[in-house]
């Protein structure tokens, strides 16, 4: 789930430890929460000048929303864009897959619509063996915002964030 490149070049990702660069074969699937490219950065690699995926037998899956958001279709027609190197690459060769809704990826694997942070905005449900794991990318910031729904980054938007987040915090 998420991906982000750090600084040192290494692709750090969220909830999947057993996944390494050194490995990228054994990755199946990333679920992207929602399209900021701090949550897809490391999906792709460059290698001799061109783009390519990180993790070439992975699927990856992002809210129809977030793709289909002006601002995005934007930036993938500029070639030199951050996610025309990224999102148009997997698009490109059939590795993203637009989800909208709520999707069982498997048995226990659940994505869940939570727009908010972004229109596409999306959440992952782990269910094994009685127990349960929500991700939840950036449906919260912080702690506080269980709370505090009102509260949140001083980047957001009150005005479309907070009517858009509210609903998706209270269906969890």
């Amino acid at each position: 789930m998420d991906t982000s490149l750090p600084k040192d070049n290494r692709v750090e990702v969220v909830f999947t430890q057993a996944i390494s660069p050194a490995h990228p074969c054994t990755c199946i699937a990333f679920i992207i929460t929602h399209a900021h490219f701090d949550h897809y950065s490391g999906v792709t690699t460059q290698r001799d000048g061109h783009y390519i995926p990180a993790f070439p037998n992975a699927h990856c899956f992002l809210g129809r929303a977030d793709w289909e958001n002006p601002e995005t279709q934007q930036a993938l027609q500029d070639p030199d864009s951050e996610d025309s190197h990224t999102l148009g690459v997997l698009h490109r060769l059939g590795l993203l897959e637009l989800v909208e809704g709520d999707r069982e990826l498997l048995p226990g694997v659940r994505i869940i619509a939570a727009p908010g942070e972004s229109a596409g905005h999306q959440i992952v449900r782990v269910h094994s063996e009685g127990q349960t794991l929500y991700c939840l990318g950036d449906l919260y910031h912080h702690a506080v915002e269980v709370e505090q729904p009102a509260w949140m980054a001083q980047w957001a938007n009150p005005d479309t964030t907070i009517p858009a987040a509210i609903p998706s915090q209270r269906q969890l």
